[in-house]
């Protein structure tokens, strides 16, 4: 009887042992990612989309927030945008649950506004890089190629301007 009871308990423990090796991970490798979404002038962005290392997705509440499921904690690469906002990818190194996240996304109004900005100050860089920016958002703006043939001519670059201009004349702009 003592032989069996013996055979039982090193049974259990061999089971027990077992199913604690394979255990996938510790409830303390995993935890939710709180972020939130804000544009150019800290407003919250309702109904961003959040997708997580290309698979995972959520998006944000009413007040620009969001809340990840159980996520493994290490680096994780994020990809935030809405329509008519410029998508933003972030690397995060989520370690802590205390972290929260805070993301910042332009809208195509905004970089419109800031590529005009920097060509009344005469930065035609900044005006092409705030064009560029938009193009990504909506490519086939007409007024994108009226900014961009207005940065041309300020800038001197006649030659551009002219072209931009015969470009513009293919355009319906309204």
């Amino acid at each position: 009887m003592c032989r069996k009871n013996s055979s039982l308990l090193l049974l259990l423990i061999l089971l027990f042992t077992a199913s604690c090796s394979t255990a996938p991970s510790s409830p303390g490798d995993r935890a939710p990612l709180t972020g939130m979404v804000y544009d150019t002038h800290g407003r919250p962005v309702q109904g961003a989309r959040v997708l997580i290392d290309g698979t995972l997705e959520t998006s944000t509440d009413l007040n620009g927030r969001f809340v990840t499921p159980s996520l493994a904690k290490g680096a994780h690469l994020l990809l935030i945008g809405r329509e008519g906002y410029e998508e933003q990818r972030t690397r995060v190194d989520f370690s802590s649950t205390l972290e929260v996240l805070y993301v910042s996304i332009a809208s195509f109004e905004s970089l419109i506004k800031e590529a005009e900005e920097q060509l009344d100050l005469g930065n035609h860089d900044g005006a092409l890089s705030r064009i560029e920016r938009a193009e990504t958002v909506y490519p086939d703006d007409p007024s994108l190629m009226v900014l961009r043939c207005a940065v041309y001519h300020r800038s001197g670059q006649i030659d551009k301007a002219a072209e931009c201009s015969l470009e513009l004349k293919g355009i319906d702009l309204n």
